[in-house]
Parts: structure tokens; sequence; C-alpha cells
């Protein structure tokens, strides 16, 4: 039997390592250091690398090896305990993120990064220095920012917190998604229009508008924002239909006489 398994600790803890060396057999003698090689108990050979897995168990008649944590193992204190981050959206255009600390030794600040759905990695998007001056206390410290963010979709954020000294970790990973096109809107007035009508818009910081005429030719296109509404001018008079470039289902009828 071959198990493989991955350890993921909660961000702010500490996972122990209970022996000498980051693997041993389970007569708790010490196997492999943490540069890599091959433990060998019995007929049963296991062999890795520094990073390859977490915890890995190879079992035979007679015989039971479980190899421990294959990551670089020192004795250090945490930079940071504690870390834990929260996303909600704010509007369609803000996402607000907040972060605690229990303690924090010898650190200069948090990385947040960002990854939307259609990207393939994160990056960095802002980056807040800690808010003790000595860069070490042991009390609680929160932090917020927000970021300005109108996507649709669904936005990864994560915090990288760095030492002094250039080392780092990362927090968990949350999550938020944008507000959909339903709360936007496309107006005009007034109806029937004499010679001219007002658009405006809302639900959405800016688009831009197509007139099609009952044929469905394009006879006009301009940038509509929600600041300002806009007067059309110089139609015919007839049937037109206004959508938005951005959605299509979002349009308004006007009669022009």
């Amino acid at each position: 039997m071959y198990t493989p398994d991955f350890l993921q600790p909660n961000a702010g803890t500490t996972t122990s390592i209970p022996t000498v060396g980051n693997a041993q057999t389970t007569s708790g003698s010490a196997g492999i250091d943490n540069g890599g090689g091959t433990l060998l108990k019995n007929a049963l050979m296991l062999e890795f690398t520094v990073g390859e897995v977490a915890s890995t168990s190879l079992q035979q008649t007679g015989g039971l090896l479980t190899q421990g944590i294959l990551q670089p193992y020192t004795l250090t204190i945490l930079p940071v305990t504690g870390l834990d981050l929260f996303a909600s959206r704010v509007n369609s255009n803000e996402v607000r993120l907040t972060w605690k600390t229990v303690q924090e030794i010898n650190n200069k600040g948090f990385f947040v990064e960002r990854r939307k759905e259609i990207d393939t990695s994160f990056a960095v998007v802002a980056f807040e220095s800690t808010k003790t001056p000595s860069s070490t206390s042991n009390f609680s410290n929160e932090y917020t920012l927000t970021d300005a963010n109108n996507f649709t979709g669904r936005t990864y954020y994560r915090l990288k917190q760095q030492d002094i000294d250039g080392r780092f970790s990362y927090s968990v990973i949350r999550w938020v998604t944008g507000e959909t096109n339903k709360s936007i809107h496309l107006k005009a007035w007034p109806v029937p229009a004499i010679d001219h009508f007002n658009v405006s818009l809302t639900g959405i910081e800016k688009d831009v508008v197509q007139v099609f005429d009952g044929s469905g030719r394009l006879v006009r296109s301009f940038m509509l924002t929600a600041a300002n509404p806009q007067q059309v001018n110089d139609l015919m008079p007839g049937v037109y239909i206004l959508k938005l470039v951005s959605d299509k289902n979002i349009n308004q009828r006007v009669i022009v006489q």
C-alpha cells in the first residue's frame, strides 16, 4: 500500500516534528535529514526529494515505513502568528480586505495579491507596512485595505507576509464575486419624444450606447456615463432601440415623432 498526503496547516499555526530529522520509521528512529535521500526498512525502500510531498506511507507484509515532513526544517520563531484574511465586496467597484495578527516579530509588512478567474497567476496590487514601528509586537494588530475591482467573475485574494530579512509566508486564500448586470438600467425619456430625448445610465460607471433604427441599422453610438445623462438630437421620426455594447440584453425602445 502506498498512500500520499499533503500537509496544509492553518494560517498562523506551527507544525511540529516530534523527532530529529525530517523522516522516521514507525519505530521512531531517525531516517533521513531534510536534504532528501532513501529510507530503507526490511525489503521496503522509499526515495524522495525535498518538497516532493509532505507525508507518505509504504506497507508490506512484515514491514511498515512512514516518511515524515519533506520540507527543510529548522526551529525558528514564526514572524507573524494568528494571521487571518477576510474579503468582502462593498459595491460593484470595490472589495474590502481585512486581516489581523496576534503577534508580529521582525515583520516588514504584507503584499496584497490578487488573481481573477481569467488570470493564470497572482499579481501584487498593494503593499501594507506593519503597524508596529519596531516591527515587533506582542499584541493584536488589525489592517484594512480597499481594492478597486469591478470584475464580475470570481476574484481570489491572498497575503504575502514578508520579514525584514526577506523571508515570507502566505495567508489563506479568500474569494469574492462581482455584481451582475441585473442592477444596470438604461433609461430614455420623454416617450414619445418630439425632436430629442434624454438617456441615463445606472448600475455601472460608463458604457457605449448604440442607437438602431427600425430596420436594425446602427445610426448612432456614444459614450454614456452614470454621472452625466446625455441628450440625443437630429434623429428622423421613427422607432429606435438603444442598446449597451457590454450587454445587448439591456435595451430601451424610443419613439421619435
